[in-house]
């Protein structure tokens, strides 16, 4: 990988013709020993659409919407240690450019409960919503309206042993079922979303997707 920026993934099942691979910047946490890191990335423009560290040049939308995901993370993993917070700055990649906040938890537990962390932790709210549980039903029914995410926006992750462990989230992914192709972006919208925005955002995620994986056809949008 030679963007160290993003973490690359897959998996396949070649008797039933699937396969999913990605280059995904969202890191939901990774453990060694008694220390946990999980990243905050929410917020997206073009490259270079934002610079500088602490005071950022980016919209009060842009922060905002940062601020809920590393707001909903806090409330999620105050429990498992104490956490400090680090300061926001930006990811920059070679299609698009994210705010990023690194949170680190030092742990209270001598042992690492993998699946407990992360359902405590996932979905955040760059991937679902905030507040988490109460928005999980109305979430479900409004997917129940579209075209079927299938693996996007869920967690893939390994362990290695008790010292060690690393989890991300699947999106900025290629999906191929049978004969079937499918690549998905999705953004976060809040109070002060408007809809051009959000388009043009969901379109340089299509083109991120499509420069990482090295693909050049044509897809058809289908929202």
């Amino acid at each position: 990988n030679r963007t160290p920026q993003t973490y690359f993934y897959g998996f396949w099942d070649l008797e039933k013709q699937e396969v999913c691979l990605g280059a995904t910047p969202e890191l939901l946490f990774v453990h060694s020993q008694n220390q946990v890191k999980t990243s905050a990335i929410a917020g997206t423009l073009s490259p270079h659409g934002l610079t500088g560290k602490g005071n950022l040049d980016a919209n009060d939308k842009i922060k905002t919407e940062h601020q809920f995901v590393v707001d909903g993370i806090e409330k999620s993993l105050k429990g498992f240690g104490t956490l400090e917070i680090k300061e926001t700055n930006v990811l920059d990649l070679k299609v698009l450019s994210h705010l990023k906040t690194d949170i680190l938890i030092h742990t209270h537990q001598n042992k690492f409960h993998f699946e407990l962390f992360l359902r405590a932790l996932h979905p955040t709210a760059a991937l679902g919503t905030l507040p988490k549980d109460a928005g999980h039903d109305w979430l479900c029914s409004i997917e129940n309206l579209g075209p079927p995410r299938s693996h996007y926006a869920c967690p893939f992750g390994i362990s290695i042993g008790e010292d060690f462990s690393l989890c991300v989230g699947m999106i900025r992914c290629l999906q191929w079922l049978g004969s079937k192709m499918t690549i998905t972006a999705g953004g976060g919208v809040i109070a002060q979303s408007h809809f051009d925005e959000e388009w043009k955002e969901i379109c340089l995620k299509f083109g991120a997707i499509k420069r990482s994986l090295g693909l050049s056809s044509s897809f058809h949008i289908d929202t």
